[in-house]
Formats: C-alpha cells, sequence, structure tokens
C-alpha cells in the first residue's frame, strides 16, 4: 500500500517480509526488556510487601499480648480491691441495723440529759454546787462529743 506524498507517512515503497520481521524482532525486544523490567519490580514490590506485611503482623501480635497481660493485671488488681471491700462490709452492720441502734439511743441519751439537769439543779443548791455543777457540764459535754461521734460513725 502506497501513500501520497501529503500524508505525513510516506513510504516510498512496500517493506519487505525481511523488514517487517527485522521490524517485529526489535519491538519483540524492546518489550521484553520492559516487561523483564516490569516483573523485577513487582517481584521487588512483592518482597517489600511481603516483609511489611509479617512486620505488621508480629505488631499486631506483640500489642494483642501486651494488652492481654494489662488486662490480667487489672483484672487481678480489681479482685483484690473487690475482696478487701467484701472482707470490710462482712464487718459492717447494715444501713436498717444501723438505723434501729440510733434511734434506740434516742431515748437513753434524752434519760442521761435529764438526770444531769436534775444533779446540776440539785448542786447549784447545795454548798460548792458550782463546782459540782462545773464537773457535771464537763461531763455532759463530754457525752454530747461521743454521742455526736456515735451518730457521725453510725451514719457515715
Amino acid at each position: 500500500m502506497v501513500q501520497d506524498a501529503h500524508d505525513n507517512n510516506v513510504r516510498t515503497h512496500e517493506p519487505s517480509f525481511r523488514e517487517l520481521v527485522a521490524e517485529l524482532d526489535g519491538l519483540r525486544a524492546l518489550y521484553d526488556a520492559e516487561i523483564r523490567a516490569v516483573r523485577e519490580s513487582m517481584v521487588t514490590r512483592f518482597a517489600a510487601l511481603k516483609e511489611l506485611t509479617e512486620q505488621s503482623f508480629t505488631a499486631a501480635h506483640l500489642a494483642v499480648t501486651k494488652s492481654e497481660d494489662s488486662q490480667r493485671s487489672y483484672n487481678s488488681t480489681h479482685n483484690d480491691l473487690v475482696r478487701k471491700m467484701d472482707a470490710q462490709y462482712a464487718h459492717m452492720m447494715s444501713r436498717s441495723e444501723a438505723d434501729a441502734k440510733f434511734n434506740s439511743l434516742g431515748p437513753r441519751f434524752d434519760a442521761i440529759e435529764l438526770r444531769i439537769r436534775e444533779l446540776a439543779q440539785k448542786s447549784s443548791e447545795s454548798i460548792g454546787g458550782q463546782l459540782l455543777t462545773m464537773r457535771l457540764v464537763a461531763i455532759g459535754g463530754v457525752l454530747v462529743a461521743i454521742i455526736g461521734i456515735v451518730f457521725a460513725v453510725l451514719r457515715g
């Protein structure tokens, strides 16, 4: 097929079979070289990818192991704390029991306070009653402080 001189690819003659074979052999050599380069590049990339994958699996395994160790340590500490708290609660009285004891102490303290007032009044009437009154007031103050401490512990 001869093309006009006005075409960009002007051929003055039809190529021979040898010329076509030579040109195809040249192209084959170029393609073979290109394919070898791509294969070598892919082998290198796959080797690097394999190495990175192995490193990532190793890192993931180490992270899981570390996480499991941390969880074991946390569980041990938590279980120890729960056991200590259970031991403490075993020696404590329940809220209802504490309220019952607290409410039962009220009339007793009222009776003690009334007795202290009676004694204070009698002692103020007698000679030297001032000293006895001060003693009774001090005893009353101590009793009130003890009552306050008992109430604080029972409510605490």
